[in-house]
């Protein structure tokens, strides 16, 4: 029988399928997320360094700056999801909420310095969505503090596109170069800075404390973060009221809102307790009513008299219905 060198056909008549070995890799991308993709178990250098250049293309980014990948939006594009996540915002019960806490107080605002608020075209959705949230937040904010739109608005992250510093612009926002914001701050501004690192509020601490601050709740910074950071982050905060800022999704997650000076003084208590001073001055007075009733008239005589008063005082009055916010 001739000798071959043809591989035997299985009995089904169809080619043994061909076993291609792989293995899984984890990829971490330039915002730190982790990716586990299927490749060859033996990859040359320059086949990683390829992979590893086309990272952050897994966003699906349009293009890219300094290692941050964007989508391509329009001015008017821009606009539109503002609008859109503002109306999600308003009508959301943190907004409400937040809106509470701002009204009756005694805000002695001048300006606005935001920082770190984040590109509007990040290629990731939900870095898109929590920085309109954000500026969402802001402006509802400011519509209590500042209704004539006279306060100035300073704008500071290196991630800003050039749209985002258009855009930024035609609200009449300025938006200034890292960092130049901080130069800005005095004791009667409103510092918007959600989410930033350490060294943001060290940096605010070395100026002017701001009236009012929005930021990650300082005890986050712990043992990871250098003990003189800490310092200067604790001393950014002392003295100040702090409440929560109301939350929606993780677009406000661990931030507070840190009030300082006459910002943290309610005008509506201030109110209330005048006008149950002066309801006790009126109670106080001798009822002319009772120098009115007759001497055979003993059933209502000093009963009333002395009753009216009391119902007087026992009644809450408009003012000291008002609930005071904190």
């Amino acid at each position: 029988m001739p000798h071959t060198n043809r591989k035997k056909k299985s009995s089904t008549g169809a080619p043994a399928p061909k076993v291609i070995h792989t293995k899984r890799q984890e990829v971490e991308d330039a915002d730190g997320w982790t990716h586990v993709v299927e490749g060859r178990r033996h990859t040359s250098r320059a086949s990683a360094a390829k992979a590893k250049a086309q990272e952050p293309w897994l966003q699906a980014g349009d293009f890219m700056e300094n290692g941050i990948a964007y989508v391509t939006k329009t001015l008017e594009e821009l606009g539109a999801d503002q609008e859109y996540y503002a109306r999600l915002w308003r009508e959301s019960e943190a907004a409400g909420q937040l809106r509470r806490q701002f009204e009756g107080r005694k805000l002695q605002v001048d300006r606005v310095v935001v920082l770190g608020l984040g590109s509007l075209q990040l290629a990731r959705r939900e870095g898109r969505r929590a920085s309109h949230t954000q500026l969402a937040a802001l402006r509802s904010v400011m519509d209590i503090i500042d209704p004539t739109s006279s306060i100035e608005y300073y704008l500071q992250d290196p991630h800003f596109s050039a749209l985002d510093k258009e855009y930024f612009n035609s609200l009449g926002y300025k938006v200034l170069e890292d960092p130049a914001a901080f130069s800005h701050i005095t004791s009667s501004t409103l510092v918007y800075a959600i989410h930033c690192y350490a060294k943001v509020y060290a940096e605010i601490n070395k100026g002017p404390k701001p009236a009012i601050l929005v930021a990650t709740d300082t005890k986050n910074f712990g043992i990871h973060t250098p003990a003189d950071v800490v310092k200067e982050i604790e001393d950014l905060v002392e003295e100040c009221e702090q409440t929560e800022f109301p939350q929606l999704r993780h677009d406000f997650s661990d931030t507070l809102i840190y009030w300082r000076g006459d910002c943290k003084k309610v005008v509506v208590e201030e109110k209330a307790s005048e006008a149950v001073s002066d309801n006790v001055l009126e109670n106080t007075a001798e009822p002319k009513s009772a120098q009115a009733v007759e001497p055979n008239a003993e059933s209502n005589t000093g009963a009333d008299a002395e009753s009216k008063p009391e119902t007087a005082a026992s009644e809450p009055t408009a003012a000291s219905e008002e609930t005071p916010q904190s």
